[in-house]
């Protein structure tokens, strides 16, 4: 392969975008299927707590309804992946560690408010009732642990050498996801809510999400070896303007 992806060197950087991208990409499918599907597409988030002691919900029929608290779900959430992948500075993890902290936060509070009356549901997914604290507060923890493990540590000499140039492999990647986009898409209307259509809509719908981050996180170009006419069966490869040989 010509390319290498950059930031394969930080372990725990791409340990962290993986449990971040799982905790708190519900909002961002929800945002991208009431775009797409309109009111034929039906939502609900708890959103707090009213002054009787109930569940609050925040719930639409495609983009009608209460669009504006799903968007504010949605935006921050791929800002900071996009972020962290191609400037993942001191500035950026402290966002990361803000937000994943604000979402632990509200989960614990929601979580030990409303007790066992709280639950997590994944209809496409044929899943309900499911344990919130378990489905939703766990992988927040998880994702807040390694936010401020990240920013403990600070920026990594491999983030600092990774280069955030822009190269083919990025369009190419970015292509690959609009068309899963269009796929899922076109599945997504094809059959009623929670069908069998929708189910495997969802699924494309993560493929474009995924070559989404890959096609925005930086690669780098594989150095090619070239001979070394003076030193006949031995090759050198250039590595940052350096010559170095080997047998």
């Amino acid at each position: 392969m010509r390319y290498k992806f950059a930031l394969w060197r930080d372990k725990l950087l791409l340990l962290t975008l993986l449990a971040f991208f799982y905790a708190y990409s519900s909002p961002v499918r929800v945002a991208i299927r009431a775009a797409l599907e309109g009111r034929d597409f039906s939502w609900g988030y708890t959103s707090g707590i009213t002054p009787e002691g109930k569940i609050a919900m925040a719930w639409g029929k495609g983009l009608q309804g209460h669009t504006d608290y799903i968007l504010h779900a949605a935006f921050p959430v791929i800002w900071l992946l996009c972020a962290v992948m191609r400037r993942p500075d001191r500035f950026v993890q402290a966002a990361l560690v803000g937000w994943t902290s604000i979402g632990l936060g509200v989960g614990l509070w929601l979580g030990f408010s409303l007790g066992d009356s709280l639950t997590s549901s994944k209809q496409t997914l044929g899943l309900t009732g499911l344990s919130y604290m378990w489905m939703e507060v766990l992988p927040a923890a998880v994702a807040w642990l390694l936010a401020l493990a990240l920013f403990v540590r600070g920026p990594s000499q491999a983030q600092q050498e990774a280069r955030s140039v822009w190269l083919r492999i990025n369009t190419m990647l970015i292509t690959c996801a609009a068309g899963f986009m269009l796929l899922s898409a076109f599945l997504l209307n094809a059959g009623p809510q929670h069908g069998n259509a929708d189910f495997h809509g969802v699924g494309m719908m993560y493929f474009a999400l995924i070559f989404l981050m890959l096609g925005v996180a930086p690669w780098e170009k594989r150095s090619a070896p070239v001979a070394d006419a003076a030193s006949p069966g031995k090759a050198s490869t250039i590595i940052s303007g350096e010559s170095t040989t080997f047998a």
